[in-house]
């Protein structure tokens, strides 16, 4: 079961380094538009939808260059694992 926090943790650091790697390829949303479902490809698209609903690659790149703070704490906060309360 592990710790909720820790576990949180975890898994927002790795979709940080996840999407932040997507991030620096020009072209990402093609690629991950090609990506078979239950692939990590296919992963990291569904986690952009949810940290980063409706907003488009130019939107999510403005947020990690102007305000890392609140493109990492979205993040985190889509990375909850079971309760935290």
């Amino acid at each position: 079961a592990g710790d909720p926090l820790t576990l949180q943790a975890i898994l927002g650091d790795v979709m940080s380094q996840m999407i932040t790697s997507l991030l620096a390829m020009e072209d990402y949303e093609v690629l991950l538009a090609h990506c078979e479902e239950g692939s990590i490809g296919a992963q990291a698209r569904s986690w952009l939808e949810v940290v980063f609903p409706g907003q488009g690659s130019a939107a999510i790149r403005s947020m990690r260059n102007t305000a890392p703070g609140r493109f990492e704490a979205a993040i985190l906060s889509a990375a909850r694992v079971g309760d935290t309360a």
